[in-house]
């Protein structure tokens, strides 16, 4: 004999998740007003591990950048970033810290970059919250240089 296994989610809110989900992602963040420690160390950790050497001089694109504002946090005083979230709170953390910010839906939305005009993509922890991963990961390529690196 077969036995059914149903399983609920359960949301804290209103908000039903559906295939445009941005509703729910716009408010996914608070202000932070200041960067946590430990989200500073694994940062540097993730940077090094990728880039033992150094990353300067590059042209950086991070989607999901978060309430903290992500590894370009990190990245800013020696590259040319930009970072990429649905959350409005997220691009008000990035104002505040005087981060180059786009808000945008990547289950539907065109990135306003050019092709070929990033040497890296950051994309971590996020493919998990798109509706449309397929429609984010070709948006993503575009705008990736033929050498660049997408993590």
């Amino acid at each position: 004999m077969v036995s059914a296994v149903y399983v609920q989610t359960s949301i804290k809110g209103n908000i039903d998740l559906s295939t445009d989900s941005g509703a729910y992602y716009r408010e996914y963040w608070t202000d932070a007003h200041e960067i946590n420690p430990k989200s500073e160390v694994i940062r540097r950790e993730i940077i090094d591990r990728f880039f033992p050497g150094s990353l300067v001089g590059k042209r950086i694109l991070e989607i999901g950048v978060g309430g903290e504002g992500g590894l370009i946090s990190c990245l800013a005083k020696d590259n040319d970033v930009h970072g990429v979230d649905i959350s409005d709170a997220a691009a008000r953390n990035c104002s505040r810290m005087g981060l180059p910010f786009t808000v945008a839906n990547l289950d539907t939305d065109k990135l306003g970059f050019a092709d070929g005009s990033y040497d890296v993509v950051f994309a971590l922890e996020v493919f998990e919250h798109f509706a449309n991963p397929q429609f984010a990961l070709e948006e993503l390529r575009r705008v990736l240089k033929d050498d660049g690196q997408l993590l």
